[in-house]
């Protein structure tokens, strides 16, 4: 709790500390899907110590030496993703069927002719799709305790009110977030009293037991809300390998990956009340909604290295070792917010006696802002494998992988640390919040005939965020207007598989169930002093059903 009442000191009485990406945005961005051939896939992934498959371009790229002929291959199949969002106001499911393009590439071979030394020479290039953001969900809930109007109160205290108040003449979004102002201008927060210590606060439109709300169906029901949230995009990496064979023993590479991101997501989130507390110079409804509609679209441009080795120690045991770096980002983020208080009215001519009183409406200037470009670096990875070979009928393989997501770094486009001058940086709350990642995999494969094979996996990503977090003991900061956030729990992956290979053509089928949870904030809790104000939150369980088809030419 010391870094809660910290950063209440601090933030507070800093308003630009609401001003750019937030650690959940670092965090968003790094966990990656685990994607790639049919065979890579089926096998769940656990190929590092393996190789010989064009998705090892982007995890270990010794796997380019293991190859002693040249290579065209493509991926293509289907996604069908649902998601049940359990929460106080009940269950909510949805579902989304989509085409899926993973990869395409090719790898060249250069034999030397020898029979010990370099053997052969290997260069490749590859498109890999890294991870896909689809999906649409909503969360109910009900009997609320506090408020997304008290959360923004808290958030803002410490602001002086003359710096929330938009004019012809003053641009308060040089000064603070846009988040604040909207609230302010719409009166979701209202100032309270400035106290003996000269520091402005502000009060939310709950006002603990005398606010309320209901459902239509279900009158004696405390305040309700829901959260809609739509996201679509993905991260794409093109990738560049050189690699070889050293005396049938040794297999090498390195690489250069260029990486791509573009993100969008759209959210609503309303919340029912009646007897909302409320300001002078306004007239409060019995009942109503406000509502806070957002949309954010991120794109960025990146590069990484990697390197990578592959040991046949002996005829059927292999170890493998890849290092990925950081992949540095040039990001870029466009958003647009707007804000609906029907809870509270507003004269539509202030000043005219006469003039009727209608719901407030406030949106971000011109319906868009632009963030001034800022950069990211990813979280840089170590792989470690091993694989058994049974004679010519089977294989084993295990992959561990290690992800510091605690050394993810945010900064401006001139390299110095987000928030930097209010005491907590992005990075800090990164390394406090935040702890390294583990995937485990485990794959398998039969040959069945010379031909035909079958193959099955397992993988387990285990969450990289701390325990603190996720039992709502700190306050998270997020950026921009967007105050809504999920943590991810945990992500398993169930695989199967199958290949046929007739001359130098050759099929292979994958299935693959992607079990994912985590937990969806509307809003982060916040703390003053002893008192608590923790929001409702939602349980996600998403489970992603893929068959991918990989067609392959060897010559």
């Amino acid at each position: 709790m010391k870094k809660i009442y910290i950063l209440t000191a601090v933030l507070y009485s800093i308003p630009l500390m609401m001003y750019g990406q937030g650690e959940t945005d670092a965090l968003r961005f790094s966990q990656l899907d685990m994607r790639g051939t049919a065979r890579y896939m089926s096998m769940a992934g656990a190929f590092g110590a393996l190789g010989g498959d064009i998705t090892t371009l982007s995890q270990n790229p010794a796997g380019i030496g293991v190859y002693r002929s040249s290579e065209i291959v493509t991926t293509f199949g289907f996604d069908n993703f649902s998601n049940n969002v359990s929460a106080t106001g009940g269950k909510v499911n949805s579902s989304d069927f989509r085409f899926a393009f993973n990869n395409i590439g090719a790898i060249g071979t250069i034999n030397t002719g020898n029979n010990s030394g370099l053997v052969n020479f290997n260069f490749g290039f590859a498109y890999n799709r890294l991870k896909t953001f689809n999906r649409n969900y909503r969360a109910k809930f009900d009997n609320l305790q506090t408020s997304l109007t008290n959360y923004i109160a808290n958030r803002t205290g410490g602001i002086p009110e003359q710096d929330l108040i938009l004019t012809d003449n003053y641009d308060p979004y040089n000064s603070v977030s846009w988040l604040p102002v909207l609230a302010y201008e719409s009166s979701l927060i209202s100032p309270l009293p400035v106290g003996e210590d000269g520091n402005q606060q502000y009060f939310g439109l709950f006002n603990g037991p005398n606010t309320i709300g209901y459902y239509p169906e279900d009158p004696d029901s405390k305040g309700y809300a829901d959260l809609y949230v739509r996201e679509k995009g993905r991260i794409d990496e093109y990738s560049l390998n050189l690699g070889g064979n050293i005396s049938n023993k040794v297999y090498f590479g390195l690489g250069v990956g260029i990486v791509d991101i573009d993100y969008t997501q759209k959210t609503e989130y309303i919340e029912n009340i009646t007897n909302p507390r409320y300001p002078d110079k306004r007239m409060a409804q019995e009942s109503g909604n406000i509502n806070l509609s957002n949309y954010l679209q991120t794109r960025g441009t990146g590069f990484n290295f990697k390197l990578g080795l592959i040991a046949r120690l002996t005829d059927f045991w292999r170890l493998g070792f890849a290092f990925h770096t950081p992949t540095v980002y040039t990001m870029r983020d466009e958003y647009w917010a707007s804000v609906n208080n029907s809870a509270i009215l507003e004269q539509s001519n202030p000043g005219e006696a006469d003039s009727p009183f209608i719901p407030i409406y406030r949106t971000t200037p011109d319906d868009h802002v632009y963030y001034t470009d800022y950069k990211y670096n990813s979280p840089w990875r170590i792989m470690a494998s091993t694989a058994f070979i049974i004679g010519k009928k089977g294989i084993v393989s295990f992959d561990y992988e290690y992800t510091g997501y605690n050394k993810m770094k945010m900064s401006d486009e001139d390299g110095v640390a987000l928030y930097g001058d209010y005491g907590y940086t992005v990075n800090d709350l990164i390394r406090e919040d935040f702890k390294a990642g583990h995937t485990f995999k485990i794959g398998g494969e039969y040959r069945l005939t010379p031909q035909l094979s079958l193959r099955a996996g397992y993988a387990n990503q285990l969450s990289p965020v701390k325990a603190t977090i996720l039992d709502m003991n700190t306050e998270v900061i997020t950026a921009g207007t967007q105050p809504m956030y999920n943590l991810n729990r945990s992500t398993q992956y169930f695989t199967a598989g199958a290949g046929y290979r007739f001359g130098q053509v050759y099929i292979d089928l994958a299935y693959i169930n992607k079990l994912h949870k985590e937990d969806v904030f509307p809003y982060s809790p916040t703390f003053i002093g002893d008192k608590a104000d923790l929001p409702s939150v939602a349980k996600l369980t998403g489970h992603t059903n893929s068959l991918m088809l990989t067609l392959g030419y060897k010559f």
